[in-house]
């Protein structure tokens, strides 16, 4: 054991301060997403031609794939719910069940979704979708 004499230790006041007077406050219903947290990515598709989308098609409907990528199978993770809102109220629900042949690959799996409402455009549309446990698969938000 090495010992120190006590005129070579310093000490440094430390402050505490109370914590804030938030910290009793009810956690956030629907927190902000960190994309980093996301076991998987979105991907949209035109409803008739199936070629890919930037970003919702205003004004058509919208064919919605959930993408795991390298990250755990979406089969697995079945049922799977996909909930679009507009300024964080949920305007459509979609899921895809077990035993549904929506999905094009252990990875990927898709379903049908609704008219992408032209109102929609100047609001906040956040795409969601949700694995059998209820965490976050993958997120996307305009």
């Amino acid at each position: 054991m090495t010992s120190f004499p006590l005129d070579s230790v310093s000490v440094v006041p430390v402050r505490c301060e109370a914590p804030p007077d938030h910290i009793d406050d009810p956690p956030i219903e629907n927190p902000p997403l960190d994309p980093f947290d996301l076991v998987g990515f979105l991907e949209f598709l035109d409803e008739t031609s199936f070629a890919e989308l930037a970003a919702l098609p205003y004004g058509s409907g919208v064919h919605i794939v959930i993408n795991s990528g390298s990250g755990p199978e979406v089969q697995s993770l079945r049922p799977v719910t996909v909930e679009i809102r507009v300024d964080g109220e949920t305007v459509w629900t979609g899921i895809i069940a077990e035993g549904q042949p929506n999905c094009a690959s252990v990875s990927r799996c898709s379903l049908d979704g609704p008219l992408i409402d032209p109102a929609w455009q100047e609001r906040t549309v956040e795409v969601i979708a949700t694995g059998n446990d209820g965490a976050v698969i993958a997120w996307y938000s305009s």
